[in-house]
């Protein structure tokens, strides 16, 4: 929507942020109070204001874009057109709405065009429409939207549709209001990523040559050199899928950072690339050449970062249950393991020192002298001279031994 809210203005952004929702706006850049261009979204939304290159700014219409992840993955831009002339509106666009398309996930874009779509005699009309069908864009709907009879306000989607589409009038608005649902098509899980690849180090260098030096070569027979070459390149893959034959794995997907841009992504393949170099060389002025793209890579990837957490921070502004539990995933993460200082030679003398004293208690409590109160200290006048005790023996032994000890003992 359009707004009259200025740089300096405070108090207009707090009081639409009342009960939970969220005001989300871009005012304009020069003193004009009219033409900034706002969004206000439900308490349950997730997002991250996507801030404009200073190369796509245009001073022929106002644009307010963010990043919708929650409740569903959507990029949505609010446009505002003042009235004048298309030329260079048009112009502006189609720069703009590329850059702006180059992502592959379900895009809205709506707002006050102050283009009449519904008017057949004009050109903008269907320059326009012919530009945003190019790019897999649809109109969802060509009903009037103004006062006058004009179909000013559009609603473009692509990657999604929409349903439930009203179009009331507003008693203090000259535009009308447009509802509707936005219908997210079913995403399929992704495929699995298979990776083929080879085991070069296992590769024996005489035997490969061997390989080769072995297999018949009619190079010099065949009459065209394109056979020859053919054939050349075929014994050495066939020769290579011997030594090292080619193995598929799954590879396991990860979730990739929203704060890993394209630009981030690209310094960071030309840091490895240039590590890769200075590993193969050891050259010194390839050492420095990583030393810098490694830290060229550390600043984009500590901006990129601040970007995102800020804006992601701002987003939350309005709802402090998500705001504190952010703050706690990132000042309160995940307890690790506990870090030791012990070194092998110390903790295997620790389990060592430990197993001696088991040891130790253990022959100890084997030299204790058993119990023998139950046994009668009384005279006898028999002795156990031999190992065949007479009958008189044992039933003596067993009349004077405790009850317990004749429980506990098995007779054979």
């Amino acid at each position: 929507m359009e707004t009259w809210i200025q740089q300096s203005d405070s108090t207009s952004p707090a009081a639409l942020s009342y009960d939970g929702l969220q005001f989300s706006h871009t005012p304009r850049s020069d003193d004009r109070c009219s033409g900034g261009v706002a969004i206000i979204l439900s308490p349950n939304c997730t997002f991250q204001v996507i801030p404009s290159a200073p190369s796509l700014t245009f001073h022929s219409f106002e644009v307010h874009t963010l990043r919708l992840f929650r409740p569903l993955p959507l990029r949505v831009a609010v446009i505002y057109r003042p009235p004048g002339p298309t030329r260079l509106f048009l112009d502006h666009f189609a720069a703009w709405l590329p850059h702006f398309l180059s992502c592959e996930i379900p895009t809205l874009i709506l707002g006050d065009f102050n283009i009449p779509t519904n008017d057949s005699s004009s050109s903008s009309d269907s320059r326009l429409l012919t530009l945003t069908s190019s790019l897999g864009l649809s109109l969802i709907f060509d009903s009037p939207t103004h006062r006058d009879g004009n179909t000013l306000d559009l609603v473009f989607l692509r990657l999604c549709s929409a349903s439930h589409f009203t179009n009331s009038p507003l008693a203090f608005s000259d535009h009308n209001l447009l509802s509707f649902s936005i219908r997210h098509p079913s995403i399929s899980p992704d495929p699995p990523i298979y990776r083929t690849c080879r085991n070069l180090q296992s590769v024996h260098t005489k035997q490969f040559a061997e390989t080769i030096q072995s297999s018949p070569s009619p190079i010099s027979r065949l009459p065209c050199p394109n056979l020859a070459a053919e054939y050349y390149h075929t014994t050495l893959s066939r020769a290579l899928d011997e030594a090292a034959p080619p193995v598929t794995r799954a590879v396991k997907r990860r979730p990739r950072q929203p704060w890993l841009m394209s630009q981030t992504r690209f310094i960071r393949r030309c840091s490895r690339c240039a590590e890769r170099l200075w590993r193969k060389s050891k050259l010194p002025a390839d050492f420095l050449h990583f030393k810098f793209m490694l830290k060229t890579y550390n600043l984009a990837l500590h901006h990129a970062k601040q970007v995102y957490f800020t804006s992601l921070v701002s987003s939350l502004s309005h709802n402090p249950k998500q705001l504190f539990e952010t703050f706690h995933s990132l000042l309160s993460p995940k307890e690790q393991a506990p870090v030791t200082d012990l070194t092998a030679g110390e903790l295997a003398a620790y389990f060592k020192e430990k197993i001696d004293n088991i040891q130790k208690e253990i022959c100890e409590s084997c030299m204790v002298s058993p119990d023998t109160s139950f046994i009668s200290t009384a005279p006898s006048t028999y002795s156990l001279s031999t190992l065949e005790p007479t009958t008189d023996e044992v039933s003596r032994l067993l009349s004077t031994a405790p009850a317990h000890f004749l429980y506990s003992q098995t007779l054979p």
